[in-house]
């Protein structure tokens, strides 16, 4: 592989922040609060056969499959796939697609930040629509008007500032504390029990039902990231010899 087309300078300080990183892409919003979705509108606990079914026949292979060449050609999607030239389409539709998730993605994740910040504060900002994110719509319900303010600001630093604040350090840990924090109070809860019994009840009828394996599919490759490019780029930065499959 010519050296203008890879980084094998560039490598992982150490494996921690490998795995951290990876973690912290497979882990994110698609496991806390679209996956319980899909699986509460998907026949409860029945959608876990094809969800577990197409994880362990897709997901796990395909995650595998990325690592192995983003490892061993230690190059960029776009650049990894020059290999075999008929497939080199997929490397430049990885970079194109990664673009596009990159620009509204982060963006909630720091709103996100900013609603879970302001939410300690005694008067919730959005209580009232004095305030300059405002859009036309916002209606004041205490004293019942209408606040006509521009929604769009450039550059909007509030929610840049919280984007940079979202490094794989806390962005990687943050989901685990959260559905801990969750799972804990949703359990102490009166009628706790009732409901998680009503969340997982199986309806086993649903899986006659084509959509509901297309939507377990489709949250294999969203909540894993596959086919986005990332994994493979990971994966180019460790050294030739990493044993990643552990």
């Amino acid at each position: 592989m010519p050296e203008s087309k890879n980084h094998i300078d560039e490598k992982w300080k150490n494996h921690f922040e490998f795995i951290l990183s990876v973690v912290g892409y497979a882990i994110g919003l698609g496991n806390i609060w679209r996956f319980p979705y899909l699986a509460y509108t998907n026949g409860g606990g029945a959608f876990l056969i094809p969800y577990l079914l197409f994880l362990v026949l897709t997901g796990i292979p395909m995650f595998y499959l990325e690592f192995c060449i983003g490892q061993f050609s230690s190059c960029r999607p776009i650049n990894a796939f020059s290999m075999v030239p008929i497939f080199k389409g997929i490397g430049i539709s990885m970079a194109v697609i990664s673009g596009l998730v990159t620009m509204y993605y982060n963006i909630i994740v720091s709103y996100a930040l900013i609603y879970f910040v302001k939410s300690f504060a005694s008067q919730l900002p959005w209580e009232t629509c004095n305030n300059s994110w405002n859009s036309i719509h916002c209606t004041d319900r205490t004293q019942n008007i209408t606040v006509n303010i521009s929604f769009l600001k450039i550059p909007q630093l509030e929610i840049t500032s919280y984007s940079n604040l979202a490094v794989v350090y806390v962005t990687s840990i943050l989901p685990y504390i959260l559905i801990t924090v969750m799972l804990v109070r949703a359990s102490l809860l009166p009628g706790s029990h009732n409901g998680i019994l009503y969340f997982i009840k199986p309806d086993w009828s649903r899986l006659l039902d084509k959509s509901v394996w297309i939507a377990a599919a489709t949250q294999i490759f969203y909540s894993m990231g596959i086919g986005f490019g990332s994994l493979l780029l990971y994966a180019s930065y460790n050294d030739f010899n990493n044993k990643f499959e552990r």
